[in-house]
């Protein structure tokens, strides 16, 4: 079974990556050499998906010129978003263009999850019998995700982080998905993606745990610090899982620049410089473009001449 079509969620504000997210469109975020949206664009076209999608509001300037003249979005249509619309009012907005035929895989454009072929084949063969398929992954409570209750292999609801109790393991939605489009019920404007489109009520929604996959995500400042050092930890300590090869196979990554916890920069500690100029004696750094960079050694992501704290 060959998953034709994919949408990449990519209308948010992108409110969670403080200042430099204003300027900044969140799925243009540099993972090193790459942005968020050309290794989602990338990841979607190695599980065999031949048309993708993008959606787009919020920053739809900064996204088409991004796009324009790079040959990874060659075959890449933009969907252009006049109102919010919600991540349900984006799958109709585009099953409406499909005429409600075929298969979907919705990904976020801040979150990467590698799965082998075995699981990927086993989501597969589980979604011929549902609606929809939910990739879920185990994460503590803690970590400020939502949960979602499973019973028999099939979604039974959304249960809010407020309302779980502390430091307890729980499974919660990675923002992966398939749908199968003539299973939904046609529907404009806005609406959320649990409304329309994996309505457990209406809907046979399967879930799917991927245990023993990897789960990478970029979504919030302190998420992206973290998935960016943990990438060079993972190179230092020689581990090349599925998601460094993809790095590396795909020249998001330059070997060369990798100094233990530093990129593209000498004499530092826990530095990723991606802007044109050499670093060198800097501490707790993220630095997204050429710009002001802090003399403290306090940890702060710098873009331009905004300099944002965690």
């Amino acid at each position: 079974m060959i998953v034709e079509n994919a949408l990449i969620l990519a209308a948010g504000a992108g409110t969670r990556m403080g200042e430099i997210g204003k300027v900044l469109p969140k799925v243009l975020w540099p993972v090193f050499e790459c942005s968020l949206l050309e290794l989602e664009v990338l990841y979607a076209q190695s599980l065999g998906v031949k048309n993708i999608f993008i959606n787009s509001h919020y920053y739809t300037k900064e996204i088409l010129e991004h796009v324009k003249e790079n040959p990874t979005f060659k075959n890449v249509t933009i969907l252009l978003e006049k109102e919010p619309i919600d991540i349900g009012g984006a799958v109709h907005n585009l099953a409406r263009k499909l005429n409600y035929s075929g298969e979907l895989l919705i990904l976020n454009s801040d979150q990467f999850i590698f799965i082998n072929e075995k699981i990927w084949n086993e989501a597969l063969n589980q979604f011929r019998s549902n609606d929809c398929l939910l990739f879920s992954y185990e994460v503590n409570s803690d970590e400020l995700y939502n949960a979602l209750d499973v019973g028999d292999g099939l979604l039974k609801g959304v249960i809010k982080n407020s309302n779980i109790e502390r430091n307890k393991t729980i499974k919660t939605y990675t923002g992966m998905s398939l749908v199968r489009l003539e299973s939904l019920s046609p529907s404009t404007g806005k609406s959320s993606f649990f409304e329309s489109v994996a309505n457990f009520t209406n809907k046979k929604v399967g879930v799917i745990g991927i245990k023993d996959s990897e789960y990478w995500d970029f979504g919030t400042l302190d998420r992206y610090w973290k998935s960016c050092f943990s990438i060079l930890e993972r190179i230092a300590l020689k581990k090349h899982d599925r998601f460094i090869d993809f790095l590396l196979r795909e020249n998001a990554l330059d070997r060369s620049k990798v100094n233990e916890n530093c990129y593209n920069a000498n004499e530092s500690e826990n530095v990723i410089n991606l802007s044109k100029k050499a670093m060198t004696k800097v501490k707790n750094k993220i630095l997204l473009s050429d710009g002001v960079s802090p003399d403290n050694s306090k940890k702060s992501i710098v873009f331009n001449n905004i300099v944002v704290e965690l």
